[in-house]
């Protein structure tokens, strides 16, 4: 399994800004009342990692103070393989679908944990109800 940290929510680049208030505070409400429940969030490795799912509980956290678990994928160095750099830029810049493709992909070239996938596929059913 993936290793899971526990970081602010502040140190967590969002993969976008909030679009649904409704949710950002019933998320927050439940934050205040239980803590975090749930999957983590996925994230790249950086500075400020940047997470790739998980906006609107990023934004609870930061509001109740909660701690993120996040699971930080560490991409390879690439050494001019242009295919393998596309499949990880679509990690950040696509859509769910483009995602999902990518990290299928990664994870039957072994650069990636099948728990990483199960993550983003539950994540990605999650926004379809």
């Amino acid at each position: 399994m993936s290793e899971i940290d526990y970081r602010p929510a502040t140190e967590i680049e969002p993969p976008h800004d909030v679009t649904d208030w409704d949710k950002q505070r019933t998320l927050r409400d439940s934050m205040y009342e239980h803590g975090w429940i749930g999957r983590p969030v996925l994230a790249i490795a950086g500075d400020r990692p940047t997470a790739l799912t998980g906006s609107h509980r990023i934004d609870a956290a930061i509001d109740t103070g909660v701690l993120v678990p996040v699971i930080i994928i560490t991409p390879p160095i690439f050494d001019g393989d242009y295919a393998q750099s596309e499949l990880w830029s679509a990690l950040v810049d696509g859509d769910d679908d483009e995602r999902a493709v990518a990290m299928m992909t990664l994870v039957e070239r072994g650069e990636l944990a099948q728990t990483v996938l199960d993550v983003m596929l539950a994540e990605i059913a999650s926004n379809d109800d």
